[in-house]
């Protein structure tokens, strides 16, 4: 018949089962969510990357409006105008001030000094993005900041008349 020790009505497995999860389960899920963890810090840092460049491209184009209405302005209150050092300077002489503009390399900006006699009287630092390399030229009747090299496909060019 039947076997005193076991009981027909219990299942000998039911009671080796235990409540809760397998190493499998537990491994599975925490790879899971690993990968969702990824996934989601890649895109956080490629927001933020996206969300600074725009921040530093934003405020070169207001630094390259300010110098735009400061050169501008300067030229037309000029005298005398002379290009130095291959380019890179630029020396506006007014009636009692001289301002001279000069490019820096690193990192990328120009420099705008106001000096009355030998005493500095205000200095400026207009940054731009690594990309810019800025020079300056003259003709006979235009002066040029130029902010990009020759030949890139989008040049950005200040140009003021000469006095």
């Amino acid at each position: 018949m039947s076997d005193p020790k076991v009981d027909p009505k219990v299942d000998p497995l039911r009671h080796r089962r235990r409540r809760g999860f397998n190493l499998m389960e537990c491994m599975a899920t925490l790879a899971v969510l690993m990968v969702l963890g990824m996934a989601a810090a890649t895109l956080l840092v490629d927001i933020t990357q996206i969300g600074l460049r725009a921040n530093q491209s934003k405020m070169s184009r207001a630094s390259i409006a300010r110098l735009s209405t400061q050169f501008r302005h300067d030229m037309d209150d000029s005298t005398g105008v002379n290009i130095q050092d291959n380019g890179t300077a630029l020396q506006i002489d007014l009636d009692q001030t001289t301002i001279r503009y000069e490019v820096v390399a690193d990192p990328v900006a120009i420099d705008r000094t106001v000096h009355s006699g030998d005493e500095i009287v205000s200095r400026e630092r207009y940054p731009l993005t690594p990309r810019c390399q800025p020079s300056f030229a003259d003709d006979d009747r235009i002066v040029q900041a130029k902010l990009t090299a020759d030949g890139q496909a989008n040049a950005w060019i200040i140009e003021a008349a000469k006095p």
